[in-house]
Parts: structure tokens; sequence; C-alpha cells
């Protein structure tokens, strides 16, 4: 099953339209409806749609331990450039 296909499931399950995501992209409606019809590629926007959906989104690495990846984590890492 593609990225795609499967953030279309997760959009699906919490009601969210890919234009009711933009404020959680801090973007125009139209421009992240674009980004979620040609299937969002960046660890980012996925961290992002998560977060509006209400999901979440989980490294699990080999030993088990589970590493969660959130908009906190985006926020550090522009702190981090800056």
């Amino acid at each position: 099953m593609s990225i795609k296909t499967k953030t279309d499931i997760i959009l699906k399950y919490a009601g969210i339209t890919g234009r009711g995501l933009a404020a959680a992209f801090n973007c125009p409606a139209q421009t992240i409806a674009n980004k979620v019809a040609r299937g969002l590629v960046r660890i980012d926007d996925l961290i992002r749609l998560c977060h509006a959906c209400k999901a979440s989104l989980t490294i699990t690495t080999k030993d088990g331990v589970q590493i969660p990846l959130t908009v906190a984590d985006i926020e550090e890492q522009t702190k981090t450039k800056e």
C-alpha cells in the first residue's frame, strides 16, 4: 500500500479533508490540498498530518524501542537551524 493511500486512510478516519489541514500546515487550503493530492513525502509533512488527525507516528527499532515523532521535533529542528 502506498504512502498516499495510507495518508488518505488517516484523513478519512479523522474526518479531515486535505483542505482541512491548512491550519496545521500554516498555508493556504489550496496549497495543502494539492500537496495531499500528490502524496506527502517529507517526514515533517507526515508528522503534521498525524498531529492534525490526532494520530501518532512512531519508529520502532528492532529491539522494540519506540521513538515518537512529533510536531515538537519539527519546532526543535527549526530552532536549531536559526
